[in-house]
Protein backbone atom coordinates (compact mmCIF):
# COMPACT_ATOMS: atom_id res chain seq x y z
CA UNK A 1 0.00 0.00 0.00
CA UNK A 2 1.30 3.45 -0.85
CA UNK A 3 0.11 6.89 0.79
CA UNK A 4 0.48 9.64 -0.74
CA UNK A 5 0.29 12.69 1.86
CA UNK A 6 -0.37 16.72 0.34
CA UNK A 7 0.16 19.31 3.41
CA UNK A 8 2.87 16.72 4.57
CA UNK A 9 5.64 19.30 6.49
CA UNK A 10 1.93 20.81 8.81
CA UNK A 11 1.12 19.88 11.98
CA UNK A 12 -1.17 17.47 11.11
CA UNK A 13 0.42 15.93 7.72
CA UNK A 14 3.40 15.53 9.64
CA UNK A 15 1.52 12.98 12.16
CA UNK A 16 -0.23 11.25 9.87
CA UNK A 17 2.53 10.39 7.90
CA UNK A 18 4.38 8.85 10.70
CA UNK A 19 0.68 6.43 11.70
CA UNK A 20 0.87 5.23 8.11
CA UNK A 21 4.73 4.75 8.13
CA UNK A 22 4.15 2.03 10.30
CA UNK A 23 2.53 -0.55 7.57
CA UNK A 24 2.83 1.18 4.21
CA UNK A 25 5.07 2.85 2.05
CA UNK A 26 4.66 7.00 2.61
CA UNK A 27 5.29 9.84 -0.12
CA UNK A 28 5.24 12.92 1.92
CA UNK A 29 6.92 15.66 -0.23
CA UNK A 30 7.65 18.93 1.38
CA UNK A 31 6.74 22.34 0.07
CA UNK A 32 10.55 22.87 -1.44
CA UNK A 33 9.99 19.22 -3.48
CA UNK A 34 6.73 19.78 -4.81
CA UNK A 35 4.38 23.01 -5.84
CA UNK A 36 0.90 22.40 -4.69
CA UNK A 37 -0.22 25.77 -7.09
CA UNK A 38 1.66 23.49 -10.12
CA UNK A 39 -1.06 21.45 -11.73
CA UNK A 40 1.59 19.86 -14.05
CA UNK A 41 3.96 18.92 -10.85
CA UNK A 42 1.61 16.99 -9.01
CA UNK A 43 0.08 15.04 -11.88
CA UNK A 44 3.42 14.00 -12.53
CA UNK A 45 4.16 12.98 -8.87
CA UNK A 46 0.45 11.18 -8.14
CA UNK A 47 0.95 9.42 -11.74
CA UNK A 48 4.38 8.18 -10.95
CA UNK A 49 3.40 7.09 -6.77
CA UNK A 50 0.04 5.22 -7.88
CA UNK A 51 -0.87 5.29 -4.33
CA UNK A 52 -4.06 3.60 -3.15
CA UNK A 53 -4.91 6.12 -0.32
CA UNK A 54 -4.33 10.36 -1.46
CA UNK A 55 -4.86 12.27 2.00
CA UNK A 56 -5.02 16.56 1.43
CA UNK A 57 -4.25 17.34 4.27
CA UNK A 58 -2.84 20.84 2.87
CA UNK A 59 -5.10 23.94 3.53
CA UNK A 60 -3.99 27.83 3.41
CA UNK A 61 -5.73 28.29 6.78
CA UNK A 62 -4.87 31.94 7.66
CA UNK A 63 -8.44 33.08 7.98
CA UNK A 64 -8.03 36.84 8.00
CA UNK A 65 -4.98 36.16 5.53
CA UNK A 66 -7.82 34.53 3.03
CA UNK A 67 -9.76 37.64 3.28
CA UNK A 68 -6.58 39.43 1.72
CA UNK A 69 -5.86 37.27 -1.12
CA UNK A 70 -8.63 35.14 -1.88
CA UNK A 71 -6.49 34.13 -4.97
CA UNK A 72 -4.36 31.84 -2.97
CA UNK A 73 -6.76 30.91 -0.82
CA UNK A 74 -9.15 29.80 -3.59
CA UNK A 75 -5.75 28.07 -5.32
CA UNK A 76 -5.05 25.80 -2.13
CA UNK A 77 -8.18 25.32 -0.69
CA UNK A 78 -10.82 25.01 -3.59
CA UNK A 79 -8.37 24.14 -6.86
CA UNK A 80 -6.46 21.60 -5.50
CA UNK A 81 -8.80 19.20 -4.21
CA UNK A 82 -10.59 19.38 -6.98
CA UNK A 83 -7.37 18.68 -8.78
CA UNK A 84 -6.44 15.77 -6.40
CA UNK A 85 -9.99 14.79 -6.78
CA UNK A 86 -9.55 14.15 -10.72
CA UNK A 87 -6.15 12.26 -10.07
CA UNK A 88 -7.74 10.20 -7.35
CA UNK A 89 -10.06 8.76 -9.93
CA UNK A 90 -7.31 8.45 -12.12
CA UNK A 91 -5.16 6.11 -10.71
CA UNK A 92 -7.73 4.18 -8.16
CA UNK A 93 -6.64 6.48 -4.90
CA UNK A 94 -9.50 6.67 -2.43
CA UNK A 95 -9.09 10.62 -1.35
CA UNK A 96 -9.13 11.79 2.19
CA UNK A 97 -9.73 15.22 2.36
CA UNK A 98 -9.22 17.32 5.43
CA UNK A 99 -11.88 20.43 5.90
CA UNK A 100 -13.49 22.48 9.09
CA UNK A 101 -16.27 23.55 11.15
CA UNK A 102 -15.89 27.27 9.27
CA UNK A 103 -17.92 26.14 6.46
CA UNK A 104 -21.06 26.67 8.58
CA UNK A 105 -22.42 30.21 9.81
CA UNK A 106 -22.28 29.88 13.86
CA UNK A 107 -26.28 31.15 14.29
CA UNK A 108 -26.96 28.28 16.15
CA UNK A 109 -26.44 26.83 19.61
CA UNK A 110 -26.67 23.20 18.60
CA UNK A 111 -23.59 21.30 17.40
CA UNK A 112 -23.41 20.84 13.41
CA UNK A 113 -23.92 17.25 12.36
CA UNK A 114 -22.98 16.02 9.11
CA UNK A 115 -26.37 16.33 7.45
CA UNK A 116 -26.71 19.97 8.01
CA UNK A 117 -26.30 22.97 5.55
CA UNK A 118 -23.07 24.72 5.40
CA UNK A 119 -23.37 28.55 4.86
CA UNK A 120 -19.60 30.28 5.14
CA UNK A 121 -18.88 33.23 6.17
CA UNK A 122 -15.22 34.03 5.22
CA UNK A 123 -13.09 33.29 2.11
CA UNK A 124 -11.56 30.56 4.34
CA UNK A 125 -14.67 29.17 4.92
CA UNK A 126 -16.32 29.49 1.22
CA UNK A 127 -13.19 28.14 -0.50
CA UNK A 128 -13.00 24.97 2.04
CA UNK A 129 -16.62 24.14 1.08
CA UNK A 130 -15.73 24.84 -2.49
CA UNK A 131 -12.88 22.20 -2.29
CA UNK A 132 -15.41 19.74 -0.44
CA UNK A 133 -17.41 20.47 -3.04
CA UNK A 134 -14.59 19.61 -5.71
CA UNK A 135 -13.75 16.60 -4.22
CA UNK A 136 -17.10 15.04 -4.82
CA UNK A 137 -19.27 12.52 -3.20
CA UNK A 138 -16.68 9.04 -3.28
CA UNK A 139 -13.72 10.77 -0.97
CA UNK A 140 -13.73 11.33 2.53
CA UNK A 141 -14.43 14.67 3.96
CA UNK A 142 -13.27 14.98 7.62
CA UNK A 143 -14.13 18.35 9.07
CA UNK A 144 -12.69 19.09 12.36
CA UNK A 145 -11.49 22.18 14.34
CA UNK A 146 -9.24 24.05 16.49
CA UNK A 147 -6.25 20.93 15.88
CA UNK A 148 -3.70 21.21 18.72
CA UNK A 149 -0.36 18.83 17.72
CA UNK A 150 0.57 17.10 21.41
CA UNK A 151 4.81 17.39 19.63
CA UNK A 152 4.06 21.45 18.78
CA UNK A 153 3.27 24.44 19.97
CA UNK A 154 -0.70 24.08 21.06
CA UNK A 155 -2.98 26.17 23.39
CA UNK A 156 -2.71 24.21 26.51
CA UNK A 157 1.67 25.07 26.49
CA UNK A 158 0.92 28.39 25.32
CA UNK A 159 -1.76 28.59 28.35
CA UNK A 160 1.07 27.10 30.66
CA UNK A 161 4.05 30.05 29.46
CA UNK A 162 1.40 32.48 30.42
CA UNK A 163 0.41 31.61 33.90
CA UNK A 164 4.47 31.64 34.23
CA UNK A 165 4.62 35.40 33.62
CA UNK A 166 2.40 38.67 35.74
CA UNK A 167 -0.48 40.18 35.28
CA UNK A 168 -3.70 38.75 33.50
CA UNK A 169 -3.90 35.71 30.86
CA UNK A 170 -5.68 36.71 28.01
CA UNK A 171 -7.56 34.92 25.52
CA UNK A 172 -10.21 35.17 23.04
CA UNK A 173 -13.77 34.73 24.39
CA UNK A 174 -16.16 35.38 21.54
CA UNK A 175 -16.58 31.87 19.69
CA UNK A 176 -17.39 28.49 21.23
CA UNK A 177 -16.48 25.16 19.39
CA UNK A 178 -14.44 21.80 19.69
CA UNK A 179 -11.02 21.48 20.41
CA UNK A 180 -9.26 18.57 18.35
CA UNK A 181 -5.95 17.21 19.24
CA UNK A 182 -4.16 15.75 16.93
CA UNK A 183 -3.35 12.43 18.19
CA UNK A 184 -6.84 11.67 19.23
CA UNK A 185 -7.75 12.59 15.18
CA UNK A 186 -5.50 9.94 13.78
CA UNK A 187 -7.03 6.77 14.28
CA UNK A 188 -10.24 8.24 12.68
CA UNK A 189 -8.26 9.06 9.62
CA UNK A 190 -6.62 5.77 9.10
CA UNK A 191 -10.03 4.30 9.86
CA UNK A 192 -12.08 5.79 7.28
CA UNK A 193 -9.33 5.96 4.55
CA UNK A 194 -8.80 2.55 4.58
CA UNK A 195 -12.16 1.49 4.82
CA UNK A 196 -12.36 3.98 1.31
CA UNK A 197 -15.48 5.60 3.08
CA UNK A 198 -17.58 7.87 0.73
CA UNK A 199 -18.79 11.00 2.39
CA UNK A 200 -18.63 13.53 5.38
CA UNK A 201 -16.82 13.06 9.06
CA UNK A 202 -17.43 15.19 11.90
CA UNK A 203 -14.20 14.20 14.23
CA UNK A 204 -13.34 16.37 16.76
CA UNK A 205 -12.67 15.85 20.86
CA UNK A 206 -16.01 16.12 22.72
CA UNK A 207 -16.61 18.56 24.73
CA UNK A 208 -17.84 22.43 23.38
CA UNK A 209 -15.71 25.34 24.74
CA UNK A 210 -14.49 28.65 24.56
CA UNK A 211 -10.64 29.97 24.86
CA UNK A 212 -11.41 31.68 28.31
CA UNK A 213 -13.38 27.99 29.73
CA UNK A 214 -10.71 26.22 28.55
CA UNK A 215 -7.40 28.25 30.25
CA UNK A 216 -9.56 28.41 33.40
CA UNK A 217 -9.85 24.47 33.15
CA UNK A 218 -6.21 24.33 32.53
CA UNK A 219 -5.57 26.59 35.54
CA UNK A 220 -7.55 24.41 37.94
CA UNK A 221 -5.65 21.70 36.90
CA UNK A 222 -2.10 23.03 36.96
CA UNK A 223 -2.61 25.10 40.05
CA UNK A 224 -2.83 28.41 38.72
CA UNK A 225 -5.22 30.86 39.76
CA UNK A 226 -8.43 30.86 37.10
CA UNK A 227 -9.02 34.61 38.35
CA UNK A 228 -6.04 35.68 36.12
CA UNK A 229 -7.74 34.45 32.89
CA UNK A 230 -9.71 37.09 31.14
CA UNK A 231 -11.34 37.93 27.85
CA UNK A 232 -9.37 39.48 25.20
CA UNK A 233 -10.90 43.42 24.20
CA UNK A 234 -12.02 42.53 20.71
CA UNK A 235 -9.65 45.62 18.69
CA UNK A 236 -6.71 43.41 20.37
CA UNK A 237 -8.10 40.43 18.20
CA UNK A 238 -7.09 42.83 14.99
CA UNK A 239 -9.74 40.44 12.84
CA UNK A 240 -10.92 41.12 9.48
CA UNK A 241 -12.44 38.11 8.34
CA UNK A 242 -16.15 36.79 10.13
CA UNK A 243 -15.81 34.26 11.99
CA UNK A 244 -18.83 31.73 13.08
CA UNK A 245 -19.54 32.52 16.85
CA UNK A 246 -20.80 28.41 17.35
CA UNK A 247 -19.57 26.08 15.01
CA UNK A 248 -19.46 22.98 17.87
CA UNK A 249 -19.29 19.85 15.27
CA UNK A 250 -21.36 16.50 16.15
CA UNK A 251 -19.89 13.73 15.43
CA UNK A 252 -22.43 11.77 14.60
CA UNK A 253 -21.08 9.21 11.74
CA UNK A 254 -18.25 8.10 14.12
CA UNK A 255 -21.17 6.70 16.42
CA UNK A 256 -23.19 5.37 13.76
CA UNK A 257 -19.62 3.83 12.30
CA UNK A 258 -19.47 2.04 15.68
CA UNK A 259 -15.35 3.09 16.26
CA UNK A 260 -14.13 3.80 19.93
CA UNK A 261 -15.27 7.80 20.51
CA UNK A 262 -13.17 10.74 20.58
CA UNK A 263 -12.58 11.47 24.01
CA UNK A 264 -13.32 14.46 25.80
CA UNK A 265 -10.70 17.32 25.54
CA UNK A 266 -10.41 17.82 29.69
CA UNK A 267 -9.34 14.32 29.37
CA UNK A 268 -6.91 15.13 26.89
CA UNK A 269 -5.77 18.13 28.51
CA UNK A 270 -5.13 15.61 31.47
CA UNK A 271 -3.27 13.85 29.90
CA UNK A 272 -1.00 16.52 28.53
CA UNK A 273 -0.67 18.30 32.08
CA UNK A 274 0.50 15.00 33.30
CA UNK A 275 3.58 14.72 30.85
CA UNK A 276 4.74 18.11 31.59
Amino acid sequence: MTVFICGSTGRLGRSVAKVFEQEAKVVAPTRQELDLRSKDDIKEAIEANRPSILINCAAWTDVDGCEKNPELAKDINATLPQQLSELSKKVGAHLVHISTDFVFDGKTDIPYNEKQLPNPLSVYGKTKLDGEIGVGPSATIIRTSWLQAQDDSNMVKWILENFKKTGPVEVPNDRRANLTFVSDLLPVIKHFAESRYEGLVHATNRGTTNWCEFAKFIAEKSHNDPNRVIPSEEEKLNRIAERPAFSALDNSVIREEKIDPIQHHQDAVLGLLRQT
